[in-house]
């Protein structure tokens, strides 16, 4: 019979690059960033709440939501004193990981593998 001396774990992790193209506004990228979350998690909000009785709740839920990850892309490059410079692009680098985490950029690149590919904001993840 084996016994197991240590812990266990069942976590993973994953690598994501953000781009940020230099000539970015914060209205512009707040905009894409409202964008796709319009597409992504609007159908999430809409299974959880009655939408049309709880209309501007869900509303400022999306524009809360979209403020945190504004935010969340924001500190990346705030808090990273290493990022790299390419052309017209500003591009960090970083780990996610899939306990739970207070990060709503983590949720989505991780959680919903969801990426931006736009001219002001690109991200990529990929998990190991």
């Amino acid at each position: 019979m084996k016994i197991r001396k240590n812990f266990v774990s069942n976590s993973s992790s994953s690598s994501f690059v953000i781009a940020l193209n230099k000539q970015y506004t914060n209205e512009k990228l707040f905009e894409i960033i409202e964008s796709k979350l319009n597409d992504k998690i609007i159908k999430q909000i809409r299974e959880e709440f009655d939408y049309e009785s709880d209309k501007i709740f869900c509303d400022n839920l999306l524009d809360y939501y979209a403020h945190i990850l504004f935010n969340d892309i924001k500190r990346n490059f705030i808090s990273n004193d290493f990022y790299l410079e390419l052309n017209d692009w500003l591009i960090s680098a970083s780990e996610l990981g899939s306990e739970a985490s207070d990060s709503l950029l983590s949720y989505l690149l991780y959680d919903l593998g969801i990426d931006f590919d736009t001219s002001v904001l690109k991200t990529k993840a990929t998990s190991y």
